[in-house]
């Protein structure tokens, strides 16, 4: 049967990927509370209906940073995208592409950045960490603007390696990616007034279950739910989402 939410896509991958890869998608740092707080803080925020508003039509579209996105749903820099199938990130970038939205491609990614931006055509953002080699660093900008990205994604919580406890017990090795010099080398020597947000494990989902085709349809069900929510709240458009939408959850 074909998926009809996102947690289906989950199931397909546990299934389909082997279990070190599908931990490393699935698994957090440190006993992975903040995994299990970060769903249980979603599940606190409930939603105000309003009916008898016009939402005959729909425009989900918005802008980040200045880029118009017809879905308010971006790729968020995971890197890898060949540990769930072997299209990897080419198959993420046409699927972001084909549905209006960013890829913001990892600096660990898979794929090189100047090979990734020749694939297709659509907006593409870099991921970037504060490397302390600073001619690494220019390097790096400079690699991704002559390339056409459009943004930068900086990532400041790296600065000290996670435990990641099922990568421990699988004695998982992550793989450096390839726009990382040699070793050797020169140069290695979701929240309130957001007008998007990034989803991170439900692309892996869709990879390990049709590559570019299950990218699509996680993107085509995100954008389902949300049309149908705004339409729910009486919100015909992104910029009409205000605070007055959002409640804290009764206790049950």
């Amino acid at each position: 049967m074909d998926p009809v939410n996102i947690f289906d896509f989950e199931t397909i991958a546990r299934e389909r990927l082997p279990k070190e890869e599908y931990d490393y998608i699935a698994g957090g740092a440190t006993d992975e509370l903040s995994v299990e707080r970060n769903r249980r803080a979603f599940e606190s925020w409930a939603l105000r209906p309003r009916v008898l508003r016009d939402v005959s039509r729909l425009d989900i579209s918005t802008t980040v940073l200045g880029t118009k996105v017809d879905l308010p749903v971006l790729i968020a820099p995971c890197g890898g995208h060949k540990k769930a199938h072997p299209d990897g990130e080419f198959a993420t970038y046409r699927a972001a592409a084909s549905r209006g939205t960013i890829l913001a491609v990892s600096a660990n990614s898979s794929t090189s950045f100047e090979n990734l931006a020749q694939s297709a055509s659509g907006a593409l953002w870099v991921q970037l960490y504060p490397f302390r080699d600073k001619e690494m660093l220019t390097n790096w900008l400079n690699r991704a603007k002559r390339a056409g990205y459009k943004a930068v994604c900086v990532t400041l919580d790296s600065q000290w390696p996670p435990k990641r406890e099922r990568n421990i017990r699988n004695n998982y090795k992550r793989v450096r990616g390839v726009n990382y010099p040699p070793a050797g080398g020169a140069a290695g020597a979701p929240r309130l007034g957001a007008r998007a947000v990034f989803i991170g494990r439900p692309l892996f989902w869709g990879l390990a279950a049709d590559g570019e085709h299950g990218v699509a349809r996680v993107l085509d069900i995100l954008k389902e739910e949300i049309e149908i929510t705004m339409a729910k709240c009486g919100r015909p458009t992104i910029a009409d989402i205000d605070a007055s939408v959002v409640v804290k959850a009764p206790r049950l």
